[in-house]
Protein backbone atom coordinates (compact mmCIF):
# COMPACT_ATOMS: atom_id res chain seq x y z
CA UNK A 1 0.00 0.00 0.00
CA UNK A 2 1.25 3.88 -0.86
CA UNK A 3 1.27 6.17 2.51
CA UNK A 4 -0.88 9.14 1.67
CA UNK A 5 1.09 11.50 3.39
CA UNK A 6 4.84 10.23 2.35
CA UNK A 7 6.00 13.33 -0.09
CA UNK A 8 7.02 12.51 -3.08
CA UNK A 9 11.09 11.42 -2.97
CA UNK A 10 10.51 10.11 0.45
CA UNK A 11 12.50 7.13 0.49
CA UNK A 12 11.85 3.48 2.46
CA UNK A 13 14.16 1.75 4.76
CA UNK A 14 13.91 -1.61 5.31
CA UNK A 15 15.10 -3.22 8.88
CA UNK A 16 17.51 -5.33 8.53
CA UNK A 17 18.97 -4.58 5.02
CA UNK A 18 22.49 -3.32 4.47
CA UNK A 19 22.73 0.59 3.48
CA UNK A 20 22.40 1.71 -0.13
CA UNK A 21 24.77 4.06 -0.72
CA UNK A 22 21.98 6.40 -1.51
CA UNK A 23 22.83 10.51 -0.66
CA UNK A 24 20.48 12.72 0.23
CA UNK A 25 20.60 16.39 -0.77
CA UNK A 26 19.55 18.92 2.09
CA UNK A 27 19.48 22.50 1.63
CA UNK A 28 19.61 25.25 4.54
CA UNK A 29 20.23 28.70 3.84
CA UNK A 30 21.28 28.46 0.74
CA UNK A 31 23.62 25.87 1.41
CA UNK A 32 23.51 22.25 0.19
CA UNK A 33 24.70 19.41 2.65
CA UNK A 34 25.29 15.46 1.27
CA UNK A 35 23.58 13.32 3.44
CA UNK A 36 23.83 9.77 3.58
CA UNK A 37 19.85 8.24 2.86
CA UNK A 38 20.11 6.26 6.08
CA UNK A 39 22.19 9.02 7.71
CA UNK A 40 20.92 11.41 10.37
CA UNK A 41 19.15 14.42 9.48
CA UNK A 42 16.62 16.40 11.28
CA UNK A 43 13.67 15.19 10.75
CA UNK A 44 11.24 18.10 11.33
CA UNK A 45 11.93 20.18 7.94
CA UNK A 46 12.58 23.75 9.46
CA UNK A 47 14.72 22.08 12.28
CA UNK A 48 18.08 22.47 10.72
CA UNK A 49 17.63 26.53 9.69
CA UNK A 50 16.00 26.82 13.25
CA UNK A 51 18.99 25.31 14.99
CA UNK A 52 21.59 27.24 13.12
CA UNK A 53 19.77 30.63 13.53
CA UNK A 54 19.76 29.86 17.65
CA UNK A 55 23.12 28.74 17.79
CA UNK A 56 24.67 32.21 15.82
CA UNK A 57 22.46 34.03 17.84
CA UNK A 58 23.09 32.68 21.14
CA UNK A 59 27.52 32.37 20.31
CA UNK A 60 27.60 35.24 18.02
CA UNK A 61 30.81 33.82 16.48
CA UNK A 62 33.45 36.83 15.42
CA UNK A 63 35.63 37.03 12.63
CA UNK A 64 39.12 35.99 13.66
CA UNK A 65 37.48 33.38 16.35
CA UNK A 66 38.41 29.43 16.75
CA UNK A 67 35.05 27.39 17.23
CA UNK A 68 34.65 24.06 18.04
CA UNK A 69 31.85 21.49 16.41
CA UNK A 70 31.88 18.41 18.44
CA UNK A 71 29.63 15.63 16.96
CA UNK A 72 29.62 17.87 13.93
CA UNK A 73 27.76 15.20 11.50
CA UNK A 74 27.82 16.19 8.12
CA UNK A 75 28.75 19.75 8.59
CA UNK A 76 25.46 22.15 9.42
CA UNK A 77 27.20 24.11 12.23
CA UNK A 78 30.46 24.38 10.86
CA UNK A 79 29.33 25.53 7.85
CA UNK A 80 27.76 28.35 8.99
CA UNK A 81 30.47 29.23 11.87
CA UNK A 82 33.10 29.24 9.27
CA UNK A 83 31.37 31.51 7.53
CA UNK A 84 31.16 34.20 10.82
CA UNK A 85 34.80 33.18 11.79
CA UNK A 86 35.53 34.47 8.15
CA UNK A 87 38.90 33.25 6.49
CA UNK A 88 41.12 34.70 9.68
CA UNK A 89 39.18 32.32 11.93
CA UNK A 90 38.97 28.25 12.56
CA UNK A 91 36.45 26.00 12.68
CA UNK A 92 37.51 22.21 13.89
CA UNK A 93 34.52 19.65 12.94
CA UNK A 94 34.85 16.50 15.05
CA UNK A 95 32.53 13.44 13.80
CA UNK A 96 32.72 9.41 15.13
CA UNK A 97 30.62 8.37 11.89
CA UNK A 98 32.82 8.22 9.34
CA UNK A 99 30.48 8.39 6.54
CA UNK A 100 29.25 11.56 7.73
CA UNK A 101 32.66 13.09 8.84
CA UNK A 102 33.44 11.95 4.86
CA UNK A 103 30.22 14.05 3.61
CA UNK A 104 31.04 16.88 5.78
CA UNK A 105 34.56 17.17 4.02
CA UNK A 106 33.07 17.11 0.99
CA UNK A 107 30.30 19.53 1.93
CA UNK A 108 32.94 22.37 3.51
CA UNK A 109 35.16 21.65 0.83
CA UNK A 110 35.23 25.18 -0.35
CA UNK A 111 35.64 26.79 3.50
CA UNK A 112 39.91 26.39 4.29
CA UNK A 113 39.06 27.42 7.69
CA UNK A 114 37.62 24.34 8.22
CA UNK A 115 39.83 21.32 9.36
CA UNK A 116 37.11 18.45 9.18
CA UNK A 117 38.81 14.95 11.95
CA UNK A 118 36.54 12.14 11.69
CA UNK A 119 37.20 9.59 15.08
CA UNK A 120 35.39 9.57 18.48
CA UNK A 121 35.17 13.26 19.78
CA UNK A 122 36.73 12.39 23.50
CA UNK A 123 39.56 10.60 21.70
CA UNK A 124 40.33 13.13 18.87
CA UNK A 125 39.86 15.81 21.39
CA UNK A 126 42.40 14.32 23.92
CA UNK A 127 45.42 14.16 20.92
CA UNK A 128 44.81 17.85 20.95
CA UNK A 129 46.55 20.71 21.97
CA UNK A 130 42.80 22.60 20.85
CA UNK A 131 41.83 26.13 22.19
CA UNK A 132 38.75 27.61 21.06
CA UNK A 133 36.44 30.88 21.68
CA UNK A 134 33.14 28.99 20.49
CA UNK A 135 32.16 25.66 21.00
CA UNK A 136 29.23 23.89 19.89
CA UNK A 137 28.11 20.66 21.39
CA UNK A 138 25.46 18.42 19.67
CA UNK A 139 26.19 14.83 21.54
CA UNK A 140 24.24 11.52 19.59
CA UNK A 141 21.06 10.38 21.89
CA UNK A 142 23.56 8.57 24.02
CA UNK A 143 25.39 12.01 24.99
CA UNK A 144 28.75 13.21 25.29
CA UNK A 145 31.27 11.37 26.99
CA UNK A 146 32.85 12.77 30.58
CA UNK A 147 36.03 13.70 28.97
CA UNK A 148 34.59 16.42 26.09
CA UNK A 149 32.43 17.87 28.48
CA UNK A 150 35.12 18.77 30.83
CA UNK A 151 37.52 19.85 28.57
CA UNK A 152 38.67 23.03 29.24
CA UNK A 153 38.86 24.80 25.83
CA UNK A 154 39.85 28.05 26.89
CA UNK A 155 39.99 30.08 30.11
CA UNK A 156 36.82 32.08 29.13
CA UNK A 157 34.66 29.23 27.65
CA UNK A 158 32.13 28.10 29.51
CA UNK A 159 30.26 24.76 28.06
CA UNK A 160 26.33 24.55 28.28
CA UNK A 161 25.01 21.57 27.17
CA UNK A 162 21.73 19.55 28.54
CA UNK A 163 20.56 15.61 27.27
CA UNK A 164 17.78 15.13 24.64
CA UNK A 165 16.37 13.07 27.44
CA UNK A 166 15.99 16.06 30.11
CA UNK A 167 14.36 18.14 27.72
CA UNK A 168 10.47 18.43 27.79
CA UNK A 169 9.83 17.90 23.91
CA UNK A 170 12.40 18.12 21.42
CA UNK A 171 16.50 18.43 21.54
CA UNK A 172 18.78 21.43 22.20
CA UNK A 173 21.38 21.98 20.57
CA UNK A 174 24.70 22.48 23.15
CA UNK A 175 27.11 25.90 23.08
CA UNK A 176 29.29 27.54 24.97
CA UNK A 177 31.06 30.65 24.89
CA UNK A 178 32.18 33.29 27.13
CA UNK A 179 29.37 34.18 28.81
CA UNK A 180 30.14 36.92 31.24
CA UNK A 181 29.52 34.77 33.59
CA UNK A 182 25.90 33.46 33.36
CA UNK A 183 24.70 30.71 31.76
CA UNK A 184 21.82 30.62 29.02
CA UNK A 185 19.82 27.82 28.22
CA UNK A 186 17.26 27.16 25.47
CA UNK A 187 14.63 24.72 24.58
CA UNK A 188 13.23 24.81 21.14
CA UNK A 189 10.30 22.60 20.50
Amino acid sequence: DDCLIAAPDARTAIAGQPPTGEVVVETVRGRSFNVAADGFWQVHPAAPETLVATVLDLLAPQPGERAADLYAGVGLFSAFLAEAVGGSGSVLSIEGDRRASDHARVNLRDLRQVKVTPGRVDRVLADLDTMADVVVLDPPREGARKPVVDRDFAPDVELVWGWKDELPEKKLVCAGKHLGGRASFVSLD
